[in-house]
């Protein structure tokens, strides 16, 4: 980097759109989430889309794991709290939300 900075050659940086995203204002969608996280993603597709009769196997709960695998509550007390079937969408949006703006600061 510096000797890019003293030569005024330019600094090639291949980020992920997660993180240039955010920096340039634009907002970031399911895709940019599945570039990094591929697990993560997976498993919203699966409860997006499970039977209700197969869903109570998930055993989800409503917390999420962040990029540095720090377990974070969606709600109060979420990591003791279970996702019914009925509460799935509200579980996706939260753990989006939440993983979207992870690194906001």
């Amino acid at each position: 980097m510096g000797c890019c900075a003293r030569t005024g050659a330019r600094l090639t940086l291949d980020l992920p759109s997660f993180i240039w995203k955010p920096m340039t204002g634009e907002s970031l969608t399911f895709e940019d989430l599945e570039s990094i996280d591929n697990a993560c993603t997976e498993m919203l597709k699966l409860v997006s889309t499970i039977s209700p009769e197969a869903f109570t196997e998930l055993n989800e709960c409503f917390c999420a794991t962040l990029s540095d695998q720090k377990l974070v509550d969606l709600i109060p007390n979420g990591r003791f709290t279970p996702v019914a079937y009925e509460s799935k969408g509200e579980f996706v949006d939260l753990l989006l939300n939440c993983r979207f703006n992870e690194s906001a600061k």
